[in-house]
């Protein structure tokens, strides 16, 4: 179908965009050769910048929402209300330069097969920002040219991994195939990487159009990332591996690269390994989620899912030297704040007495799970709790004593250094202090996510094997 037969409607998710707003329009409404409709999704801004949007440019649709709900949700409701055959996605602070939106819509034009189009994005000093994704084995994406003066090196259309949900389109029949994002990435990261592979997973294609060009300043009104942005963006790496990566790729790729990665991290790598190690344990709690997205994505059987189920509680066990140690009296450099002062001794017992995981009492009974969900809880349970789960909660208990003997260390080395010159005194104590926050919070998340885990496989171990009764006619 010819660029003059379809009709687009290009969708801003929007919040507190009142600084980025009017330029992202200005540029928009001066697009030709396209028959388009403009929609602004507006989270729940405080800064009025909403207000702004009504009164200054009446001819763009307005949809109110009454809570934030994140990239994925706003983009979501913009696309619901969507009329266009080619739904497009822009963020609030860009500049499309001419020919952006008749660029995408035309590289959908020409294949039926091209499920997603997007465009080359530039940093504000004109250099590269994304020319297409590259997915590798770990599902970390990396933004093809990054930084790169633009000498045209990408100016040629191609078949890539992903493309950026900063400026992306999809013909209508995906959207209404895939039901838009996932919210399960929400509030950020890695949503337009799995909408990109659920496409490419129909046999559909994701290209990268160059003619299509835009301005984009990445950094608006995002903060500056902090451990909360670094646990949020491990879970939603393991979350695009649980759902596509296949069993080969997870043996053979996925499982050699995330140990490799693991054992290398050095000094200074204990909020990262933290947030891995949480990932690990959160992705295994939605193993039941993901042996449905495997099945529906990869055709794969349920009781499959104990291929990842062994592959993260392998990862899980691993505890980088270079990082976990119960060493210390070196200095630890650290980008966070040291606590006021060291654990009090009977904080430390009160710990102790916590170091050691038991099993949780049961919850309340769920409801019956389908004939094959309960097959595979069945399963899992066998060869789950045996095989992985319970190496794992042994291995978590001895780490956990072993942190708790070195805080008893750390507090008596204090104690017998008042001989210590001032200055290296203090030193030292700055470098225990913030060895110490990293380890607690480390210890008291590891031992929540622990406890989940135990809770969810003893009710499974409550649960009869379905396929021991007989099946009712």
């Amino acid at each position: 179908m010819s660029r003059s037969r379809l009709a687009a409607s290009v969708i801003i998710p929007a919040w507190n965009g009142a600084a980025d707003l009017p330029a992202c329009l200005d540029a928009l409404l001066t697009q030709t050769g396209v028959d388009f409709e403009v929609i602004v999704v507006d989270n729940a801004s405080t800064d009025g910048s909403a207000d702004r949007v009504a009164s200054a440019y009446p001819q763009v649709r307005l949809l109110r929402q009454a809570s934030n709900l994140g990239f994925s949700g706003g983009c979501n409701a913009g696309l619901a209300a969507a009329q266009g055959d080619v739904l497009v996605l822009l963020n609030q602070d860009t500049e499309v330069q001419g020919g952006w939106l008749a660029g995408l819509v035309d590289a959908l034009a020409a294949d039926p097969a091209i499920a997603i189009a997007g465009s080359k994005a530039l940093y504000p000093d004109g250099t590269i920002q994304h020319a297409g994704g590259v997915l590798d084995a770990q599902g970390n994406g990396s933004h093809r040219g990054r930084r790169q003066p633009d000498q045209g090196q990408f100016d040629h259309p191609d078949d890539v991994d992903y493309v950026t949900g900063a400026s992306l389109a999809l013909r209508r029949a995906v959207y209404r195939a895939s039901g838009g994002f996932d919210t399960g990435f929400g509030p950020a990261y890695f949503e337009d990487v799995d909408l990109c592979l659920r496409a490419k997973a129909q046999g559909l294609r994701v290209v990268y159009a160059p003619v299509s060009v835009l301005v984009h300043k990445e950094q608006s009104v995002a903060g500056a990332p902090g451990q909360a942005a670094i646990r949020l963006f491990q879970r939603n790496r393991l979350r695009v591996v649980a759902k596509h990566w296949p069993q080969v790729r997870l043996e053979q790729a996925f499982l050699p690269a995330e140990r490799a990665w693991m054992e290398e991290l050095g000094p200074g790598g204990e909020p990262l390994v933290a947030a891995v190690h949480e990932a690990y344990l959160h992705t295994l709690l939605g193993l039941g989620e993901f042996a449905a997205w495997r099945q529906q994505g990869l055709g794969e059987p349920p009781a499959m899912i104990a291929t990842l189920a062994a592959i993260l509680t392998t990862l899980h066990a691993i505890y980088p030297l270079g990082v976990v140690s119960t060493d210390f009296s070196a200095a630890v450099e650290l980008s966070i704040p040291p606590s006021p002062s060291l654990l009090a001794p009977q904080q430390i017992a009160a710990l102790a007495e916590q170091a050691h995981l038991h099993a949780q009492p049961l919850g309340p009974p769920r409801s019956r799970l389908h004939r094959w969900a309960a097959r595979f809880r069945h399963y899992w349970n066998r060869i789950g709790t045996e095989w992985y789960v319970a190496p794992v909660m042994h291995r978590q208990t001895r780490f956990n004593h072993a942190v708790i003997g070195a805080l008893q260390q750390m507090q008596e080395g204090m104690q017998q250094n008042q001989a210590v010159q001032a200055m290296d005194r203090q030193h030292l104590l700055l470098q225990q202090q913030r060895a110490t926050a990293v380890l607690v919070e480390y210890l008291a998340g590891q031992a929540r996510e622990i406890t989940a885990l135990s809770q969810e496989v003893n009710e499974l171990k409550r649960r009869p094997d379905p396929s021991d009764r007989q099946e009712q006619p």
